[in-house]
C-alpha cells in the first residue's frame, strides 16, 4: 500500500510542479486585454474573462506549455503498445476458455481498442494549438477546437465502461429499459416480449399471459 501511495505521489510530481509554474507565469489582465485587441481587432472580448501569457517564451511558460503539450504523443504510443500486447495475451488463452469466458473477452478487447483511441481526441486539440502557436493559421473555431476536442474524453472513456462492462450495462438495463420484441405466433392475436427489470422474460397475449423465469444473457 505505501509503495502504490509513493508511485502516485512521483507520478504526481510533474503535475504538480506544473501548476506552481503556471501560478507565476499569468500576466495582466488588462496588459493581456491591449495585446488581443491589437492583434484580433475584430473579437468582442469585453464580455469575456481575460487570462493568458504575456512572453511566451519565458522558461516557466516554456516548461508548462511542453508539460502540457509534448507527453500526449509519447503516452499515446504506450498506450497503443500495452493494447497490443495484452490483446496478444487475451488471444493466446482465448483456445482454453468456455464459450460465456470468451464473449466477457470480446466485450473487454472492444472496450481496450475503444479506450485506446480516446487519447487520439487529446492529440488533435494539441495539434491545433501548435499550428495557430506557429501562427500558420488562426480563427476562433480552431481556438474553441483545442478545448473542445479533448473535453469529451472523460465521458466517452465512462460510457465505454458502462456499456461494454457487464455488470455495469444490466444495472443500466433493469433501471432504464423496457424492450420489446414481437414473437411469431400462430394465434391472430399480437404477442411481444417484454423484458422485465427482474430478470424474466413475459409473453403477453390477448387471449393468456405467461411468465417464464429465464436467465438474461444479455
Amino acid at each position: 500500500m505505501i509503495k502504490i501511495f509513493m508511485l502516485i505521489i512521483l507520478i504526481y510530481i510533474p503535475s504538480f510542479t506544473q501548476f506552481i509554474v503556471f501560478t507565476f507565469t499569468a500576466g495582466n489582465p488588462n496588459t493581456i486585454l491591449n495585446m488581443l485587441k491589437e492583434k484580433f481587432p475584430d473579437y468582442q472580448l469585453n464580455i469575456s474573462t481575460i487570462t493568458g501569457i504575456t512572453h511566451i517564451l519565458s522558461p516557466a511558460a516554456i516548461f508548462a506549455i511542453l508539460n502540457l503539450t509534448l507527453p500526449v504523443f509519447p503516452i499515446y504510443t504506450a498506450i497503443l503498445i500495452l493494447r497490443k500486447k495484452i490483446l496478444k495475451k487475451l488471444e493466446k488463452n482465448a483456445e482454453h476458455l468456455r464459450s460465456e469466458t470468451k464473449s466477457i473477452h470480446k466485450q473487454l478487447l472492444k472496450a481496450l481498442t475503444l479506450q485506446a483511441c480516446l487519447p487520439f481526441l487529446f492529440s488533435g486539440g494539441v495539434f491545433i494549438f501548435y499550428i495557430q502557436a506557429s501562427g500558420l493559421t488562426t480563427h476562433p473555431i480552431l481556438e474553441c477546437l483545442i478545448c473542445a476536442i479533448p473535453a469529451p474524453i472523460p465521458i466517452l472513456s465512462s460510457i465505454i465502461s458502462l456499456y461494454h462492462i457487464r455488470p455495469y450495462r444490466q444495472a443500466l438495463l433493469r433501471i432504464f429499459t423496457r424492450i420489446t420484441i414481437p414473437i411469431p405466433t400462430n394465434d391472430h392475436h399480437s404477442s411481444a416480449v417484454v423484458l422485465a427489470p427482474k430478470h424474466k422474460i413475459s409473453i403477453l397475449s390477448s387471449s393468456r399471459l405467461h411468465r417464464l423465469s429465464l436467465p438474461n444473457n444479455s
